[in-house]
């Protein structure tokens, strides 16, 4: 069985003269085996239950709201330095 052809695949774009040489790369396209995409589904967390990607015990929403409270103090900081206070003030 043959998977589907992925958007914007940059086979698309070649030439007509070329339509052989492109089915015969998409018919040699490798192809992972199930238990290798299996794995990976469960590893990237597409499945309930399964284990966090990258992010370890932290939700992307923890992260982001971390990262965003980090940039407003950094802002805060610059704005205190720019009004002449804080610690680059002139």
């Amino acid at each position: 069985m043959t998977e589907p052809t992925p958007p914007n695949d940059p086979l698309d774009s070649i030439e007509a003269s070329e339509a052989g040489t492109v089915t015969r790369l998409r018919a040699d396209r490798p192809i992972p085996a199930p238990a290798f995409r299996g794995e990976l589904k469960r590893h990237l967390g597409s499945e309930p239950g399964g284990p966090r990607s990258s992010f370890g015990a932290f939700s992307p929403r923890t992260l982001a709201t971390g990262y965003l409270g980090a940039g407003l103090i950094l802002l805060a900081v610059a704005a205190a330095g720019l009004a002449g206070a804080g610690p680059f003030g002139a």
